[in-house]
């Protein structure tokens, strides 16, 4: 799921594809958006999409990390970030959960890339989570 655009979303802005410009996002007009570009603080008018590079804000989807572990393909609440970089997330209706690490939600097709980028060295346990991301129902 993508995150939505609402005030102060981080976006990428520009006439034509590729988008070029990094802005917040401001409000919608009749066939493009109002963008304040980081670059000189300046109102343009743009087509947008969401910057997914940029960190989520509060109540996006994401997915988390503890530590070292792997991602957890199950979505949380994205709630904020502590003053010592510790992130917190609600999963699991309520459950608060801290975690080192949090994206937004990828596609299967991302995952099984990032899967075999991986320094994992048995073909065997990556079949194993090849198995595991498809059969997740996200």
């Amino acid at each position: 799921m993508k995150p939505e655009l609402k005030l102060g979303r981080p976006v990428l802005a520009g006439d034509t594809e590729p988008l070029l410009f990094k802005g917040k996002y401001l409000y919608p007009a009749m066939d493009g958006h109002y963008v304040l570009l980081d670059n000189n603080q300046t109102r343009y008018y743009y087509k947008v999409k969401p910057d997914l590079t940029a960190k989520p804000m509060n109540g996006d989807e994401v997915e988390w990390k503890l530590y070292n572990d792997k991602w957890a393909h199950s979505t949380a609440k994205y709630i904020g970030q502590k003053s010592d970089g510790i992130h917190v997330v609600e999963y699991q209706c309520g459950n608060v959960l801290t975690c080192t690490e949090v994206r937004f939600p990828q596609s299967k097709r991302d995952r099984v890339r990032e899967l075999l980028e991986s320094d994992l060295f048995s073909v065997n346990t990556i079949i194993d989570q090849i198995d595991y991301i498809y059969r997740d129902e996200s």
